[in-house]
């Protein structure tokens, strides 16, 4: 099968600055690329050019790239607008079986909807209305647009909260819920005496996601018994990183805090493979992909509520969801973690990006 994916955004902007890196191997999107590839089919990736990486790449895919049309309205790193590509979908429609386009609010998946919806999937994230300028334009999108051009493509959420909001607009939405998959050669669970006394927090280093409230929190796990040698490894750099180096000396934790700065999948994956959970506590995440990544590695995830992905923990036991969590949990996913790890092994082959890329193909046919 030949599969078009319609994925503008790659990676997350922060303050509308987009930084470009010297590839794109580890995003989410790339991971399912190469999920479609490892399944027998062909695929063509479209994006936009500022996420152009900075080195060339060596692929099994093909990238496709757009410049943007009017950036100054249609933001690149929040609504893209890719020049010529309606022009190029008419020219190129016949080579595929199957077009995959990112979210519903997208001027991607409209215009796909236009050119080809009959061979149109939409893979749908958001399980909230957007809140840029009071969700005035969210609110137009999916009360008009959608009913008017998209109400009977078909859909298939990332999460069941994803899918309970679609469902208000479309009418074709699969029962089927396909998350992000993770690369297996890079995410796979490690032997049970591998693992260390260590958390891991895996995220940029800015105020959404709340890394000061973490580490306050951890320092205050390590100062009771018999945790006082724990460790906590943050993958990740940001305008906060400054801030919570600090923020680890002045708590007295300097030896059992260290910061990695930006990894790879290769680089942190290794680590969160022999620690016993990982961290979130974001304030504005919708879906966070890591969630996946870490329990393909078998590894438990004490989290808050905000993502869509803490359904997929609560649904799988293999963590904690709670919001506004303390010490006391920490200490549980200490004392409970056989348990936690026991599930996680057990959702791990549910996963990976082949696992998923065969999901999204399954609900053309189900």
């Amino acid at each position: 099968m030949n599969i078009l994916i319609l994925n503008l955004i790659l990676s997350t902007s922060e303050k509308g600055v987009i930084t470009r890196r010297r590839t794109n191997a580890n995003t989410m999107i790339y991971n399912m690329a190469r999920g479609f590839v490892a399944l027998g089919h062909e695929v063509t990736l479209v994006a936009m050019d500022e996420f152009r990486p900075l080195e060339p790449e060596d692929n099994s895919f093909e990238v496709v790239y757009f410049k943007s049309s009017m950036p100054s309205l249609f933001k690149p790193d929040l609504l893209p607008k890719a020049k010529g590509l309606r022009k190029w979908l008419k020219r190129n429609t016949d080579r595929f079986d199957v077009v995959i386009s990112s979210e519903l609010f997208s001027l991607a998946t409209l215009t796909a909807a236009r050119v080809c919806p009959e061979k149109l999937l939409v893979w749908h994230e958001l399980s909230v209305m957007q809140r840029a300028l009071f969700k005035i334009p969210s609110r137009l999108w999916y009360h008009a647009v959608v009913p008017m051009f998209m109400r009977d493509v078909r859909v298939v959420a990332r999460s069941t909260d994803a899918r309970n909001f679609v469902c208000r607009f479309c009418r074709n939405v699969s029962h089927i819920i396909a998350d992000h998959g993770s690369d297996p050669e890079v995410f796979y669970p490690g032997d049970d005496g591998d693992t260390r006394d260590a958390f891991i927090i895996v995220s940029q280093l800015v105020p959404r996601k709340n890394i000061g409230h973490i580490v306050d929190v951890f320092a205050d796990f390590v100062c009771r018994p018999g945790y006082g040698h724990w460790q906590l490894d943050i993958c990740g750099d940001g305008a906060e990183r400054e801030a919570l180096e600090k923020r680890v000396k002045e708590q007295g934790i300097e030896a059992n805090v260290k910061f990695h700065g930006y990894c790879t999948h290769e680089q942190w994956a290794p680590l969160g493979r022999t620690a016993k959970g990982m961290l979130i506590d974001t304030l504005k995440d919708c879906n966070m992909v890591t969630v996946t990544e870490c329990l393909s590695l078998g590894t438990p995830v004490l989290m808050n509520t905000v993502p869509s992905t803490a359904t997929l923990v609560q649904e799988t036991g293999a963590g904690i969801v709670d919001d506004g969590w303390t010490a006391d949990h920490l200490e549980r996913m200490a004392t409970e973690y056989p348990a936690f790890r026991k599930a996680a092994l057990a959702v791990a082959p549910t996963l990976t990006s082949t696992a998923c890329a065969a999901k999204l193909l399954d609900s053309l046919t189900k």
